[in-house]
């Protein structure tokens, strides 16, 4: 399968000698010099646990409607791998364990969906989302 994807992603004789579509409309600009290519990113907000500014893939940061902070997901890992650390030792000890709380405002999790949405209104409402 892979040697498939190789041999397709391989030009043949006749794509290499047919001029590309930018070259026959008189487009002989380099793309490296292209100007659009080299303006520099926006900058991304912070990490407000870590301080690090937050990836540009969405999929890897949280937004947390109890403060309305995106945090981190190595963050949001971290504070889990923490506190499920500290609940074994609880769980030892005979003491009840610690609920899973944000790891920004230290809010406890929504208990259902009606707590989650009550907090995205209470973010709209402040107007900081």
């Amino acid at each position: 399968e892979v040697n498939d994807q190789l041999a397709s992603a391989k030009l043949s004789d006749q794509d290499k000698a047919r001029p590309s579509a930018d070259a026959a409309a008189g487009d002989t600009k380099n793309p490296k010099e292209d100007p659009e290519l080299w303006k520099p990113h926006l900058p991304t907000e912070e990490c407000p646990v870590c301080m690090v500014p937050l990836p540009l893939q969405k999929e890897r940061s949280a937004f947390w409607p109890c403060c309305g902070k995106m945090i981190c997901l190595a963050c949001c890992k971290e504070h889990d791998r923490a506190l499920n650390v500290t609940n074994r030792k609880r769980e030892k000890k005979k003491q009840p364990p610690l609920e899973k709380t944000c790891a920004f405002c230290r809010r406890p999790d929504a208990e259902n969906d009606t707590d989650l949405i009550r907090r995205y209104e209470e973010r709209i409402e402040k107007g900081d989302t």
